[in-house]
């Protein structure tokens, strides 16, 4: 599964240990006979059969000219890489009790320890980002129910008003059809008109 680390910074120091454990690695290889420290030869090495068995060769030089030319971009692709070279080995090599079996063998346990440090700093780094990913979608939701409930306040407004405006016509719906008929009432036509035009008003 291939890492999604979004710090370019980041990516540079993962890089640069999976640089670090390939020198080491190298170094080790010299010290117990250089076997993988260049492509195979199969004419030279007399074994004709080698790119029928091993269908993508990998040594550690070309591992090395490739994360110098920054055709290895991400640490997954790197151990990929690194791993090939030994697993190869041993493939065409069967034989356990073959020196290159048994150098593979042992420079592939050497590289996984190595490699342990690389992918703790990278669980970390994904653990930082969801982490943050986290923090910014909870910041997120209390925005949008920040503006619900916004929206939910004028909405309640807006529906009071719409109840006061519609008491307001009843009341005055009401009081235009209490006009005094009788002549004789305290309070004449013209003055109660006057009344309903005032409250009118005040509303």
């Amino acid at each position: 599964r291939q890492m999604c680390i979004r710090d370019r910074s980041w990516t540079s120091v993962l890089m640069d240990k999976c640089n670090s454990i390939l020198r080491f690695i190298r170094e080790k290889d010299v010290e117990r006979g250089a076997f993988f420290s260049e492509p195979v030869d199969p004419v030279a090495l007399g074994i004709p059969t080698y790119h029928q068995v091993i269908s993508e060769p990998m040594d550690l030089r070309t591992l090395a000219r490739k994360m110098d030319a920054k055709e290895v971009d991400t640490p997954e692709e790197f151990a990929r890489l690194a791993r090939l070279v030994f697993e190869n080995a041993m493939t065409f090599n069967v034989e356990p009790t073959h020196s290159v079996h048994q150098a593979a063998r042992n420079l592939l346990i050497l590289f996984n320890q190595k490699y342990r440090d690389v992918e703790r700093m990278v669980v970390n780094l994904r653990k930082n980002q969801k982490d943050e990913d986290g923090k910014k979608k909870g910041k997120d939701e209390k925005k949008r129910k920040r503006g619900d409930d916004t929206r939910s306040l004028k909405r309640r407004r807006l529906d009071e008003v719409q109840e006061m405006a519609a008491a307001h016509a009843a009341t005055m719906t009401a009081l235009a059809g209490s006009v005094p008929r009788d002549p004789n009432s305290n309070v004449t036509r013209n003055e109660f008109s006057i009344m309903v035009q005032m409250m009118t008003q005040l509303h």
